[in-house]
């Protein structure tokens, strides 16, 4: 009997650190489970992206936080700025412009199966169903849009696009 103490003591000794081990294990378990379902929602938002609803658009900002949507037929254009894109919008006999985090590249790949939108420049994707007229020669191409004050340039790689989609 004289080992009991000896051994209660060692067995209290121990006790804080496995209660310690145990909690960091199950802390790092709850990490590792938390970062598979974020790289999941990650997996899963870039999905959710692609999704475009018959008569409307949806785009998510880079951030993730931020959803732009609006139906397609409002959609005039997208002008490149950076990291941001302006969207141009139908209000009225007239536009409003919408600034949005998300590249064009992202954009045009969200779009990539809408046959409306076509990209005309660099930094222009335009919604077809919008253009008035092509004008311009060899020297520049323009695009006039409905309910736009301003001409949109067309690159001479796109020009044929255009061309054959009035004809």
């Amino acid at each position: 009997f004289t080992d009991l103490p000896i051994f209660r003591t060692g067995a209290l000794a121990l006790l804080p650190l496995v209660l310690f081990n145990i909690i960091n294990y199950n802390h790092s378990l709850k990490d590792k489970v938390v970062s598979v379902i974020d790289s999941g929602k990650h997996w899963l938002l870039e999905e959710k992206q692609h999704h475009t609803k018959a008569r409307e658009i949806e785009i998510i900002a880079e951030n993730g936080k931020d959803v732009f949507k609006a139906p397609l037929e409002s959609v005039i254009l997208f002008h490149s700025s950076g990291n941001y894109i302006e969207i141009f919008l139908r209000q009225n006999q007239g536009y409003r412009k919408k600034l949005f985090r998300q590249t064009l590249a992202n954009v045009e790949n969200y779009l990539k199966d809408v046959p409306d939108f076509k990209k005309c420049h660099r930094c222009w994707l335009v919604n077809t169903k919008k253009v008035k007229s092509i004008s311009g020669s060899s020297k520049g191409y323009y695009l006039i849009i409905e309910d736009c004050d301003f001409k949109i340039p067309v690159s001479r790689n796109y020009i044929s696009d255009f061309r054959n989609s009035r004809d």
